[in-house]
């Protein structure tokens, strides 16, 4: 086949013999030929398969239309053919048009098919339009794609509701995330459902609550009377906000001068009910204080915000100052200390459109892409925890660099480095698992971006990110 054109092997794909037919995929894989899809129907589901992760992993651009479309076929609903389908969600995702939203979507509402497979549609969707410099799938880089937000909006707006209402954690939490990028009111009823549902995690309650609150506050005030009632640490910030008796200038002013540390947590959150007049005055007379507390700095920084103080804004942009190289990293100076651990954990442990328990180990339980974090806190700094989550390409952990291999034959290992030697290298597949290969195979070798997600500041706002730093930083 070495020898053949591309029109030649395509002819192969009528071959009445399974083998041949396979041989012609790899063929043209290695030429990165699109006609490649005239194998995407074939009779032999090893086939198939091999096909779909060629155009998508191979990134055959002129394929990817012909493997997205494979998404309304009943073969791509068979379980056992979860990292294929992971590749056709991710083709309509790549393709990015309004049929490919739609597809997406209404792949998304099907109950029958594995909630697992529908978060990963629901999770597209919800990233339609924002820039990410790694694929979802192979994590290595790639080019920016040309998508429109309100594609992605319309294709989930009729269906939202039910999806919210869905009985997977999994397709809820994901669903929760495009709630939160499009907010509208017809939303609020599925949205109160999950927050006072108590068979569902804590975390996903309290998620649906900030979402309730950023679009609609009066309701949030109604839903945080019956909340403040749970026991869960996760609710602890409601039952901070329903605090009383801060509500005049002199009150915070007797606040702020004493020296319990949640009770002026509480005066920073609640300053913005004062005028912009008495916000800037009453920030400006305890500002050096209240940086000393490495614990307040992102109540204060907020507050600072809200108050529009020019004079104040520049304090702590000179407070960041020795952070300006470190590019946007400098914005989340704040998110270094004073967070909840227990709310770190749920974040951790819960949230699946964060994804770390899906990646990481946490003493000895958990994922295998990433390192084992259950003793981070003794061989890491704040600072490098906070980096690895914002910027987790600065730093890649010795052993945890992503590669993708291509083979002689063809075919492809994308994962995780896990061991080296001059002659093989093992690679940790999430959909292979552990595959040692022999070097002298490997025709071409790629490094990828780190598995760790760059818009993780996209999924979590900075209170979450400085829980997480918190609960990674105390174990030990």
């Amino acid at each position: 086949t070495s020898c053949a054109s591309e029109e030649q092997l395509a002819t192969l794909s009528g071959n009445e013999e399974g083998a041949v037919r396979l041989a012609g995929v790899l063929a043209l894989r290695r030429k990165h030929s699109e006609k490649l899809v005239g194998f995407l129907k074939d009779a032999d589901t090893r086939i198939q398969l091999e096909t779909i992760r060629a155009i998508h992993d191979d990134r055959i651009v002129k394929g990817y239309p012909a493997v997205a479309a494979l998404l309304i076929s009943e073969k791509a609903t068979v379980p056992d053919q979860l990292f294929a389908l992971r590749r056709i969600v991710d083709c309509n995702f790549l393709v990015g048009g309004k049929p490919e939203a739609l597809a997406l979507a209404d792949f998304a509402r099907r109950t029958e098919l594995p909630p697992n497979t529908r978060a990963e549609a629901i999770d597209a969707l919800a990233k339609w339009g924002i820039p990410l410099r790694r694929d979802r799938i192979t994590g290595l880089t790639r080019v920016a794609l040309t998508q429109n937000p309100q594609d992605a909006q319309a294709a989930v707006e009729k269906i939202l509701p039910d999806l919210l209402a869905d009985t997977s954690t999994e397709v809820v939490t994901n669903s929760m995330a495009l709630a939160k990028r499009w907010p509208n009111a017809r939303y609020l009823e599925a949205l109160q459902t999950i927050a006072l549902n108590k068979k569902i995690t804590a975390a996903a309650r309290v998620m649906a609550y900030d979402i309730i609150k950023e679009s609609s506050p009066e309701t949030a005030s109604k839903l945080r009377e019956v909340l403040i009632t749970e026991t869960s640490p996760e609710f602890r910030k409601l039952r901070a906000e329903t605090r009383t008796g801060l509500t005049t200038l002199s009150e915070m002013e007797a606040v702020l001068a004493k020296s319990d540390v949640e009770q002026k947590r509480t005066a920073l959150v609640q300053i913005k009910n004062l005028s912009p007049e008495n916000q800037q005055s009453l920030l400006a007379r305890h500002f050096a204080g209240l940086l000393k507390e490495e614990t307040l700095h992102l109540e204060l920084s907020e507050a600072v915000k809200n108050s529009q103080s020019q004079p104040l804004g520049v304090e702590m942009e000179n407070w960041r100052s020795d952070w300006k190289t470190r590019g946007k990293l400098s914005s989340f100076k704040e998110c270094l200390f004073g967070g909840d651990a227990k709310n770190g954990r749920a974040i951790f442990m819960e949230r699946q459109d964060v994804g770390c328990f899906r990646c990481h180990k946490y003493k000895g339980e958990g994922g295998e892409v990433g390192p084992d974090l259950g003793d981070i806190g003794k061989r890491a700094t704040r600072d490098y925890i906070l980096e690895s989550m914002v910027m987790p390409n600065a730093k890649v952990a010795p052993g945890f660099e992503n590669v993708t291999v291509t083979l002689r034959n063809g075919t492809s290992v994308n994962g995780v480095v896990k061991a080296e030697t001059d002659t093989s290298v093992s690679i940790f597949s999430g959909e292979d698992g552990l595959v040692k290969v022999d070097k002298s195979n490997i025709t071409r070798r790629d490094k990828g971006l780190s598995a760790m997600p760059e818009e993780l500041d996209t999924l979590l706002n900075k209170k979450e990110i400085r829980d997480l730093v918190e609960f990674l930083a105390t174990s030990k």
